[in-house]
Parts: C-alpha cells; structure tokens; sequence
C-alpha cells in the first residue's frame, strides 16, 4: 500500500515537472518566433509623418519619436514594430519637449507609417505678473515681470513682455485683483476670456487700437486705448449692442466737429463709458463735466 501511493506520488511530480518544462519550452519558442516576426522588414515602421505642427518644428517631433521608437522591449523585443507601437510613451515625450503642445494622437497607418498630429495651442492673448504678486523679493528698476501666453484664459507658456513686443501684437489682459498666475492653470475663466478677445476684435475693427484691458472685480471691463481714452464695458450688456452705441457715438457730429475720433482724436478723450444702455456717457480732456449722449437702439 506505502510502495502504491509512493510511486503515485512520484509519477505525479514528474508529470508536473514535463507539463512546465513543456510550458517553459512554449514560452520560449513563442518568444523566439514573435521576436523574429517582429524584427522583419515588413513588422518594421518605415515612416514616421508629422501633421498639426506649426509653432512646433516637424523634425524635432519626429526626433523625439525615433529615439522613443529606438532600441528594444527588455532587450529582446524591438520597440520600432508595429506589433506594439508604444503610442502613450511617443505622445508624452513629445508634449514634454514643447509648452505649446496641447495634445498629441500616435496612429499606426498599415503597413509602416505612423501618423503623429499635433495640436497646438494658440495664443491669443497674455498677461503678466505684478510686483505686488513678487514678497520679500529685491527687484531692478528695469525689472520685466514674467508673462503668460493665454489660450481660452489657460496659461500654457511663459514668455517676456519684450519678447511678445517685438513678435507679434497680442492682446494684453490684466486683472484688477492681484492673484498669483501660474503656468498650466485656468488663469481667467473662459467666459471672460471670450467676451475679452471679442471685445478686443470688435475695437480693432473700428480702428480703435488697444494697449491693454483690464477685468475690473464687478464683471466689468476697461479698454486702455493707444490714444490714452478709456472704454468701459459691462456684462451686463451685450456686447454687440454696446460696440453699436460707441459706433453711433463716434459718428456723431460732436465727435466730428471736436475731431474726437479714433486714433488721433482719443488723445483728448478721458473716457467713453458704455455701460448704461443706449445711454452713453463721455468726457473730454479739456471739459470739467461729463456729457452724455443718447442712441435709438
């Protein structure tokens, strides 16, 4: 009976040795025929295409995902096979190489092209940090505080104010209450954001010229003009309504006699202020009160 059950139990064990000897054997010969499958010339990406890029030069992407694409899985397995395109690991190196990188998608295109598009954000405004945000700091006279380029009031890169001056002509926002502004963050909500860019763009189609706008606590919005008159708007009011009133205000014939219009003319207006309606009130530099004016809309 002791002889039975001993022999039992040694057939077992080496049965259970076979069966993972013939599991190890399976492991490694599936290994070796993957490894070979993938290492052919016809697994291998070939080509690698760049589309979206355009503050973001094509090559540097491409840089990026050959080296990510180069060398091999626990040194066995090829990463440059389309058997398992390493498609999270290519998207996140690239968008760590550039600020302005907002989303990346890696796509394989059979046979051996892999597709990367990128999306950029698109600056559309900045804003700058204050001394007053700078404590228990020592700053120059000639200090430049650090700015933010906006992009749906998301602050996705910093810059210079002189480096924004001699690029291209951005708007300015700034924001009365003095908060710390960081990168990567919601600076200015976007509804805010939308209605500041809109306002920005219907100025600039009445030939009014703005160095910066303010978003003052109460939903309001003050236009700092080149000639030095500012422009108050409200929420409150629709926007087109009020760029209606200031058009009405500006062919008027008070403003054509007094040659109030814009740009030369804003040099001897205080202020414009449209947030009352239809009704408008203004004052002029070398007036002691104001005036107002009133429109049919």
């Amino acid at each position: 009976m002791q002889k039975s059950s001993y022999r039992h139990s040694r057939l077992r064990e080496r049965r259970r040795k076979r069966k993972t000897l013939f599991i190890i054997a399976g492991v490694l010969i599936f290994s070796v025929a993957v490894t070979f499958i993938a290492r052919a010339p016809y697994f291998s990406i070939q080509t690698i295409e760049i589309s979206g890029a355009h503050a973001v030069l094509p090559i540097l992407v491409k840089t990026v995902a050959e080296k990510e694409l180069g060398g091999s899985f626990i040194y066995i397995f090829p990463k440059n096979s389309i058997l398992w395109l390493p498609k999270k690991e290519i998207a996140q190196k690239v968008r760590e190489n550039s600020e302005t990188i907002k989303n990346v998608t890696v796509s394989l295109a059979f046979p051996k092209k892999v597709n990367i598009h990128i999306e950029e954000y698109i600056p559309e405004a900045f804003i700058c940090g204050s001394r007053e945000e700078l404590t228990n700091v020592s700053l120059p006279k000639n200090f430049l505080p650090e700015c933010f380029l906006l992009d749906a009031g998301f602050s996705f890169a910093t810059t210079s104010a002189k480096n924004i001056a001699t690029t291209n002509k951005l708007l300015q926002i700034k924001k009365k209450e003095v908060s710390k502004i960081e990168l990567k963050k919601q600076v200015i909500s976007p509804k805010q954001f939308l209605y500041t860019t809109l306002l920005f763009q219907k100025l600039s189609q009445n030939n009014i010229s703005i160095d910066y706008i303010v978003l003052e606590t109460d939903g309001d919005y003050t236009a700092h003009t080149e000639g030095g008159a500012e422009l108050y708007f409200s929420e409150s009011l629709p926007l087109t309504d009020a760029i209606k009133n200031m058009a009405t205000l500006l062919g008027s014939e008070i403003f054509k006699k007094e040659e109030l219009l814009p740009p030369e003319g804003f040099k001897k207006i205080e202020y414009i202020d449209l947030r009352f309606g239809n009704k408008l009130y203004y004052k002029i530099k070398s007036n002691n009160a104001p005036q107002t004016h009133e429109t049919n809309s």
